[in-house]
């Protein structure tokens, strides 16, 4: 699946690579408003999609999230939507990720991380944010365009599903606008984790 503008779109990539002038060195196109044999349309949010994120426990599970404020949970092969949700009054939802118990994949709820800012009376001029789920080692790592920032924030998902909780959060300063960034973590003997952050600068 992809999201293009307010739309989610589904490819059938065995369909679409038998496609006549399709080919590695040549792109196929086609108009949102007049899709190809292969190209399905899913549905489609208020305003643009700002989110397209795939559960890495159940990979059939995917979210999006719009600037119309909207998050919405997918099943991959089901029309409509299993959960639609609202979580901030319909402000803008910049990001939305699955974040997986290493231990308790089981335990399902749901967390809205809010960040505010005392420099900028509009959320919108301090934060622009991309996030990264690191799920064995319960992390997210968000990256601050507008800050040139990263926060690591650790997830503490206790003995069960209600008791998961930000136990703390830390604020790295980069020199450079991130355009990217990644994470990879590693176990170490007696469960501590390290964890590494790529970024890819403008």
């Amino acid at each position: 699946m992809v999201a293009i503008g307010n739309r989610i779109l589904k490819f059938d990539t065995m369909k679409v690579g038998k496609l006549e002038g399709f080919s590695a060195e040549e792109s196929l196109s086609c108009s949102v408003d007049k899709l190809i044999d292969g190209v399905q349309f899913v549905d489609k949010h208020d305003g643009e999609i700002t989110e397209l994120s795939m559960c890495q426990w159940l990979t059939t599970r995917l979210t999006s999230a719009s600037l119309g404020g909207m998050v919405k949970i997918w099943e991959d092969r089901k029309a409509l939507p299993l959960a639609v949700l609202r979580p901030h009054d319909g402000h803008p939802v910049n990001s939305a990720a699955f974040l997986t118990a290493p231990h308790r994949p089981d335990h399902i709820c749901n967390r809205t991380l809010e960040l505010r800012s005392s420099a900028e009376s509009k959320v919108e001029d301090a934060f622009f944010n991309q996030v990264v789920a690191l799920s064995r080692a319960g992390w997210f790592l968000l990256a601050n365009a507008k800050k040139n920032a990263i926060y690591a924030i650790h997830i503490d998902y206790g003995p069960y599903p209600a008791a998961t909780r930000v136990d703390y959060i830390t604020e790295f300063t980069v020199t450079m606008p991130i355009l990217s960034l990644t994470g990879t973590s590693d176990s170490l003997p007696g469960g501590e984790h390290t964890v590494q952050v790529h970024c890819l600068w403008t």
